[in-house]
């Protein structure tokens, strides 16, 4: 399916520019971070390592979304024999306005989950509402994900990232969960865009935290049925 297609139903309707905060050396800066639309319901286009939506507080870029009866649970219960183990916590910010019309937007946090392996762990986060879905007539009941890899994490010098690689590894494993007619790689337009590069900073190891940006731009979506 051509990209933008079927799913070419998000509408950017608000772009941060990244001169929202003075650039530190501490964080890792997103080039694209925007807010999605579609229907009543928005989400921010990254997590965050806390609940601060600037583009210099960002972890890493949306490139799944779970959409037909999908809820965090049910994701991951799925999955769960080839994602086994848990990571540590982010943040996202998501608005399902029909119901939560007193609080459009809400934070929320997942530790993910992830491959055992300490050498290149593949890691998956899924953001919902706190009931553990969004829902929306478009897509009915569906929760966003953050995809990368771990890489050496328990090293001086670990790297995380490759989230465009990550995403791929997840769509085969769903793919043999729910079967290829359900997952669509790459159809939903969300221009997060990241071009291949490394930002570092410093750890308490003494050693370099290597973070590796890598987006196209467009969320795939796999149905749960």
């Amino acid at each position: 399916m051509e990209r933008g297609g079927r799913f070419a139903l998000a509408v950017i309707v608000c772009a941060l520019a990244l001169a929202a905060l003075p650039p530190a050396a501490s964080a890792w800066t997103a080039a694209g971070l925007s807010v999605v639309s579609e229907q009543e319901d928005r989400f921010w286009t990254y997590d965050f390592e806390s609940s601060q939506a600037v583009a210099t507080n960002c972890d890493w870029p949306v490139t799944i979304l779970f959409w037909g009866h999908a809820t965090v649970a049910k994701v991951k219960a799925a999955l769960s024999s080839s994602l086994p183990i848990y990571g540590i916590n982010e943040y996202a910010c998501v608005s399902d306005q029909r119901r939560r019309k007193r609080h459009p937007f809400v934070w929320v946090s997942d530790t993910g989950v992830k491959t055992i392996s300490l050498t290149k762990a593949l890691h998956m986060r899924l953001y919902a509402d706190p009931d553990g879905y969004l829902t929306n007539a478009i897509w009915g009941d569906y929760v966003i994900a953050t995809t990368h890899y771990d890489i050496n994490e328990l090293s001086a010098n670990p790297t995380s990232g490759r989230s465009e690689e990550a995403a791929a590894a997840i769509e085969a494993i769903c793919v043999s969960v729910w079967g290829a007619d359900g997952v669509e790689a790459d159809v939903l337009p969300l221009s997060n865009v990241e071009a291949d590069r490394v930002e570092q900073r410093s750890n308490s190891k003494g050693g370099l935290d290597s973070h590796y940006w890598q987006c196209d731009g467009f969320a795939s979506m796999v149905k749960v049925p």
